[in-house]
């Protein structure tokens, strides 16, 4: 909240208020972390966590597109948050939206156009808001943030049909596999 202020130049949440109105605290488990709770009490075990967040199951997986902050005090988020997510949304692509498509058939402009679109992906479907964790706390992240929201819906509405027409397109006879 320093760093919405600091940006707002006045206080848009002062820290006594948020620290009276906003709570994180969340029952143990609720999302995978690794601090568990069994019969026996207390522990942490990473490999339960996992498999309780179903972290690598894609199946499922929307396709993902993010708004990161850039502050410093935020480094984890400013720096890893596209490439996060866009991992995650890649594989929710491929395991998800294209799962029954046959690659290998595709025609060499449409594999070649595929290959761009995940390669491009961190990128395209990311933008920032100037801020830490709450950029978007405040008129000014608040405005930044749905300007990228809208943007970012554009751009996943414009992928979604993208991918649809991958999937509608008629594969190349097995002899004419493009790609060896």
């Amino acid at each position: 909240m320093e760093e919405v202020n600091r940006l707002a130049g006045r206080t848009v949440i002062s820290l006594e208020t948020h620290g009276i109105h906003y709570h994180g605290e969340g029952p143990l488990m609720l999302r995978g972390e690794i601090d568990r709770l069994d019969v026996d009490g207390r522990f942490t075990s990473l490999e339960a966590a996992l498999a309780n967040s179903q972290a690598f199951t894609f199946e499922q997986a929307p396709l993902c597109a993010t708004i990161s902050p850039t502050a410093s005090s935020d480094a984890e988020h400013a720096l890893a948050d596209a490439a996060i997510w866009s991992a995650i949304g890649l594989m929710g692509l491929l395991r998800n939206h294209l799962a029954g498509t046959d690659l290998t058939r595709l025609p060499p402009e449409s594999w070649a156009r595929l290959r761009a679109l995940a390669g491009a992906w961190p990128k395209v479907m990311n933008r920032t808001v100037e801020g830490g964790h709450f950029f978007f706390v405040g008129e000014t992240g608040a405005r930044a943030t749905a300007r990228a929201l809208a943007d970012l819906n554009s751009q996943l509405t414009a992928v979604t049909d993208e991918l649809r027409a991958f999937r509608d397109l008629k594969p190349l006879p097995a002899a004419e596999d493009p790609h060896g």
